[in-house]
C-alpha cells in the first residue's frame, strides 16, 4: 500500500466494495480502487442530464464533419475529429474512429476522381458509404444495386470496381462486400429480401413451354390435313 492510501481504512473500503454488485457497478468499484490505492482522486458522478447532453454534443459535432468531410482541408478535419469527445459513448467512438480512417485516405479517393475508369455515381456513392451512419448505409447500398441493374452503365461501372480492387486497395477494403456485390450483379438486381418474401412472377416464357406449344400446333394442322 502506499503513502497514498495509507490513511484510507482497507477494512471500510472492502465492506464498501463487497456492498456493490460487480455487474451493475462495475464502473464504480474500479473508480474506489483506484482511489483507494491512491491512483486517482475520486470521479465525480455525472448525472443522466449531463451524459446526455455530452452525447448530443458529440452527435452534433460527428454529425457535422460527415457534412463537411469532402469539402474541408484535410488537417481542419483532422482538428475537428480530434476535438470530439466520444469515450463514453462506444457506437460514437466507433463512427469516429472510422471518420479518422477515411481521412488518412483522402488523397486516393481524389486520385480515384480523376482516374480514367472514373464512373461519377459509383465514385459518389462510395464516398458516401464510407462516412455514413451503419443504419443508412444499408439502405443506399440496396438503393444503388438497384440503379445499376436498371441502368445502361453497368459495364463501366463494374470496370471501375475491378480498377479499385487492383490499383486503390484500402478504398476498396472499407467497402469490399458492396463492390463485390456491384461486380457481381447481371441485368435486373432483385433483393433477398424481396426473393425470400414470395414468388416472384416471371412474364418471361419459359422455352420447354414454347416447344411444347409449337409441338401441339403441328399435331393438330396434320390431324387437319390427315382429315381433308
Amino acid at each position: 500500500m502506499n503513502r497514498h492510501s495509507q490513511h484510507k481504512d482497507p477494512v471500510q473500503y472492502l465492506q464498501r466494495v463487497l456492498s456493490l454488485s460487480p455487474v451493475e457497478s462495475a464502473t464504480k468499484i474500479l473508480n474506489r480502487r483506484a482511489y483507494h490505492l491512491g491512483i486517482r482522486k475520486p470521479i465525480k458522478p455525472v448525472s443522466e442530464e449531463d451524459l446526455q447532453r455530452k452525447r448530443g454534443r458529440a452527435e452534433e459535432q460527428i454529425n457535422q464533419i460527415r457534412k463537411d468531410f469532402w469539402t474541408t482541408n484535410v488537417t481542419t478535419l483532422n482538428q475537428s475529429i480530434k476535438a470530439v469527445n466520444a469515450k463514453d459513448f462506444p457506437e460514437l467512438q466507433t463512427a469516429l474512429d472510422r471518420l479518422k480512417m477515411v481521412s488518412t485516405f483522402r488523397s486516393d479517393f481524389e486520385t480515384l476522381g480523376t482516374h480514367p475508369a472514373k464512373v461519377d455515381n459509383l465514385l459518389l456513392a462510395l464516398k458516401r458509404l464510407v462516412i455514413v451512419p451503419p443504419k443508412q448505409a444499408g439502405a443506399l447500398k440496396e438503393s444503388y444495386l438497384k440503379k445499376v441493374a436498371d441502368g445502361k452503365a453497368l459495364k463501366d461501372i463494374q470496370k471501375m470496381v475491378a480498377v479499385i480492387r487492383k490499383e486503390f486497395p484500402n478504398l476498396y477494403r472499407m467497402e469490399a462486400d458492396f463492390l463485390d456485390s456491384v461486380a457481381k450483379v447481371k441485368g435486373r438486381y432483385v433483393s433477398p429480401e424481396s426473393a425470400s418474401s414470395g414468388p416472384m412472377i416471371d412474364f418471361e416464357i419459359p422455352a420447354w413451354i414454347i416447344y411444347v406449344g409449337v409441338f401441339l400446333i403441328i399435331r393438330i394442322l396434320t390431324a387437319l390435313a390427315m382429315r381433308g
